[in-house]
């Protein structure tokens, strides 16, 4: 009996100090040279996390007494005041809304001149409401007051699509240099476009190019790896992951590569199916260059790990895979979420594409598809 009695209680302890211990490692980490190495597991930290997205407003082609006021957004952004800032492709003018969604005024128009566009890339407000703008066609960065009055420009030397922070007095942009091979940098620039420091060089997405009869036709092999890039604006970090592995680098505004995250995963299969449904673009002109270039493309039999990523308000990074499932006539894509020191924290499915996080909102431009035409949307997070 007594030693029935020292077995139970022995049993006891060991369980309480199981259920008090430390938990089981949730990754693998190292330091490499100077480089702190996260080797996530298969499996996220919560599991069980997931998030809703709750609707609170749409933006649509009327206001409130039927008048057009968006014709074909593209490009959506926030200023610190919640005003939604949308870019209209019609009439190449940056569509101003309150927090409501009321129309409050345009920001340029088509053009050539000071303060108008040819087409826009990244919009970027400063604190003090202040707004920059690149324009990849016109290839110059403007800048316009808190009232949306211009105020001046600089020309580039080179091609600039994305911009992932800005400064009082810079801005770190991508920098595409076109030549036999393209290339592609992220650098940091002053307001007159002197580079100030590059942070690296990345792989840009190559086409294949067939040349006959003197003329040339570039179309890009689907899934076909190249550098996807990032940036948490507020801490000043770029994220780079080459899509042919699931490996992340994080680097330093000074171009520092300071860590490395990855996790366990097997990539999507590109399909029989799917292959013949991109062949088939080469009946649409069977006699054509193009033709030529899809009949003898060689297609991967698997998909890259992404080609989108997007750091939320909170500092977390979202990396969207190719995964999909059908619910109730609507798509969902599989989201990786990293918290900000870049463990695994959960993944979730979600048939909206965010493509801006502030305040713990997220805006978005969705597209009709019996009409084409897409809203815009602002929803609040909820996290479960």
């Amino acid at each position: 009996m007594r030693f029935t009695s020292y077995f139970a209680m022995a049993a006891f302890f060991i369980l309480l100090f199981a259920a008090c211990g430390e938990k089981a490692p949730s990754a693998k980490i190292e330091t490499i040279n100077g480089v702190l190495h996260i080797h996530n597991l298969e499996t996220p930290l919560h599991p069980e996390k997931s998030v809703t997205f709750e609707e609170e407003l749409a933006i649509s082609e009327e206001d409130a007494n039927g008048n057009i006021i968006l014709y074909k957004p593209s490009r959506i952004t926030i200023d610190s005041e919640r005003n939604i800032c949308i870019f209209d492709s019609q009439d190449f003018s940056i569509k101003v809304f309150s927090p409501g969604g009321t129309f409050v005024k345009s920001i340029g128009r088509q053009g050539e001149g000071p303060g108008e566009f040819q087409s826009i890339g990244p919009m970027k407000f400063f604190p003090d409401g202040r707004l920059l703008v690149l324009d990849w066609r016109s290839r110059r960065t403007s800048f316009f007051d808190p009232k949306g009055k211009f105020q001046n420009s600089y020309p580039w030397r080179n091609n600039h699509f994305e911009c992932f922070w800005i400064t009082e007095n810079s801005l770190t942009i991508d920098e595409f240099i076109y030549g036999e091979e393209t290339q592609l940098f992220v650098k940091t620039f002053d307001f007159k476009g002197k580079e100030i420091i590059s942070i690296g060089e990345f792989q840009p997405r190559r086409p294949k190019i067939l040349t006959s009869g003197g003329m040339s036709f570039a179309m890009t092999v689907p899934y076909t790896p190249y550098s996807i890039l990032c940036a948490a604006p507020a801490r000043k970090l770029l994220y780079h992951c080459m899509n042919d592995n699931y490996m992340i680098e994080v680097f330093d505004e000074g171009g520092n590569l300071i860590r490395k995250l990855d996790r366990p995963y097997t990539p999507v299969p590109y399909t029989t199916e799917e292959q013949r449904e991109f062949r088939k673009r080469a009946d649409e002109q069977p006699d054509s260059l193009f033709s030529k270039l899809i009949k003898n493309m060689t297609l991967p039999s698997i998909k890259t790990i992404t080609e989108r990523m997007i750091v939320d308000d909170q500092g977390n990074l979202w990396v969207e895979t190719f995964e999909k499932k059908k619910q109730e006539e609507r798509t969902y894509l599989a989201y990786d979420i990293f918290d900000p020191e870049g463990l695994y924290e959960a993944r979730i499915w979600s048939d909206i594409r965010p493509q801006v996080f502030k305040d713990n909102k997220v805006y978005t431009l969705e597209t009709d598809e019996e009409t084409g035409f897409r809203t815009a949307k602002r929803y609040r997070v909820v996290w479960k």
